[in-house]
């Protein structure tokens, strides 16, 4: 099942406090096979869809968008 969030809306006094805990608990997903149990987040199965996300992040940090973990790319494309 693929379940995307594209905007999250954080009222500005909590932005600082949510945005640390929502890094740390995204750094924290275990990212793997998708046939282990242990998997949180799998990988993509299509080139397409690689740089279709890689486009949306690169997009992002060019509109100003800090980087906070991830953004790259591993294995086949």
């Amino acid at each position: 099942v693929c379940i995307k969030i594209q905007r999250v809306f954080v009222h500005g006094r909590l932005y600082e406090r949510f945005l640390e805990a929502f890094v740390a608990r995204t750094e924290a997903l275990a990212v793997g096979d998708p046939l282990d149990p242990e998997t949180v987040v799998g990988p993509l199965t299509e080139p397409v869809h690689v740089e279709r996300v890689k486009a949306w992040i690169d997009e992002a940090v060019a509109g100003g968008a800090r980087l906070r973990c991830g953004g790259t790319v591993e294995g086949q494309v």
